[in-house]
């Protein structure tokens, strides 16, 4: 179909944190309920919606004023999101949610838009393509199966031959009904998956296809029921979680074998359950959220990964906007795309700075990096205190860095403490009573 321009004026007022509204609502549509994944593919901002009325739609701009629509109609096929872009061989790549079936489209211009697999990857169960990611030569698609079956994992070599399936059955789990996210650290790929029964999964898959289960079981708690986003930031795998009991947390790796506590309890706010997005701008990382209750989502920033602040108003300043779908990077800026009952919108801010935060939401504990394998801070005591500020806290820190860690001893103490505290202290601060027996304990 031949495009058509649109054009819009940015709304006057933006909000906190430097978020300017672009367009909408909807883009052009209040029933484009979702702005839902954005990418720069040549000269021009790509950016899909969720329209289950309409089905979903395509558009583009070149200079973030005039958006034109190159797909609109769900593809003919009844799709209703675009859950992803990716690019690979010189096309970009759209991964698609439809009653019938999930599918994948490609485009070498933007413009004319082909089928690149057949519905749900040949199994129609499979009701959303859930992911996309270019690693090792091959494309990977993951997928949601409603079918009881396991998620599926797929391979392509060329983008439109998938011969080569790494998993049908949830990494041999069927209770690993939704891959949610795929991300290349350079020598592996790594998925997190959706486990309503035991707790999600972190899988490693090697350039041959074999796969590795890192972790089974939510990090100790099935409360943590899928793990959302992952995102390589100097030099570990992030994890972001969706925890309907306890809000969000944010874990990461440096090596596949020790995992940190970075962030818990939704950062403060345990209506923010979910991690829906995390993304790596060179110094700043993004945390976008979801919340529930009728609640506007919340944006965090890190230059850390230990310390996060706001950086927006909440929902950027609409109370519809309940989820924060995907950030992506152009011309200088970093766009957000978000649901709204009303119409999902289209922000863009300039990149933070160190200096605009002041890491004050710093609710986890710190890997430094300073050669005893990442010290901690004292995450059971924080769990039990509620914060690491707190003097108590603050108290068992110095002793730890002053005594604890003078000897030998010491040093293989606190390796210990680095694997068994955060289990530890995301059993202490879900209960009340084990809160008050640990304060009890660490003011005598």
């Amino acid at each position: 179909m031949k495009p058509f321009a649109i054009v819009f004026l940015t709304a006057a007022i933006a909000s906190a944190g430097g978020w300017d509204p672009i367009a909408g609502p909807g883009i052009d549509l209040p029933s484009n309920t979702g702005v839902t994944a954005l990418r720069q593919f040549g000269s021009h901002l790509y950016i899909g919606t969720q329209n289950t009325a309409l089905g979903c739609r395509i558009y583009r701009t070149a200079d973030g004023a005039t958006f034109d629509p190159v797909f609109i109609g769900g593809f003919g096929d009844g799709m209703t999101k675009v859950s992803e872009f990716e690019e690979f061989g010189g096309f970009l790549y759209a991964a698609t949610e439809g009653p019938a079936g999930g599918r994948i489209y490609r485009s070498s211009d933007g413009l004319i838009w082909t089928a690149a697999c057949p519905i749900g990857l040949g199994d129609p169960a499979n009701v959303e393509i859930t992911a996309l990611e270019n690693f090792s030569g091959s494309l990977y698609a993951g997928t949601r199966n409603t079918g009881g079956g396991g998620a599926h994992l797929w391979r392509s070599p060329d983008g439109t031959t998938w011969t080569t399936s790494i998993t049908t059955t949830g990494f041999g789990d069927a209770d690993n009904t939704a891959i949610n996210d795929l991300e290349d650290s350079g020598s592996s790929l790594y998925a997190g998956t959706t486990n309503t029964s035991d707790g999600a999964h972190l899988v490693r898959i090697s350039s041959g296809g074999g796969f590795t289960v890192l972790v089974d079981d939510g990090f100790g708690t099935s409360d943590n029921r899928a793990f959302t986003a992952l995102e390589v930031y100097y030099g570990h795998m992030y994890i972001g979680t969706h925890n309907t009991v306890d809000g969000f947390e944010i874990w990461s790796t440096p090596n596949d074998i020790d995992f940190f506590l970075r962030a818990l309890d939704g950062l403060g706010d345990d209506a923010n359950d979910r991690v829906t997005d995390l993304e790596n701008f060179g110094s700043p990382m993004y945390v976008g959220t979801e919340a529930r209750f009728g609640e506007a989502f919340e944006v965090f920033v890190t230059f850390s990964g230990g310390g996060y602040d706001q950086d927006d108003d909440d929902g950027f300043g609409d109370p519809g906007n309940f989820r924060l779908n995907d950030y992506t990077a152009f011309a200088g800026k970093i766009w957000a795309g978000t649901s709204n009952p009303a119409g999902g919108g289209l922000y863009r801010s300039d990149a933070a700075s160190s200096s605009s935060g002041s890491g004050s939401g710093y609710y986890s504990n710190d890997d430094d990096d300073d050669g005893h394998h990442g010290r901690v801070h004292c995450v059971v005591a924080t769990a039990a205190f509620g914060s690491p500020s707190t003097p108590r806290v603050a108290e068992l820190r110095r002793l730890r860095d002053a005594e604890i860690e003078s000897s030998d001893a010491g040093r293989d103490f606190t390796d210990l403490y680095r694997q068994a505290g955060p289990p530890a202290a995301a059993v202490v601060r879900r209960s009340e009573v084990l809160r008050a027996l640990v304060r009890s304990a660490l003011l005598k």
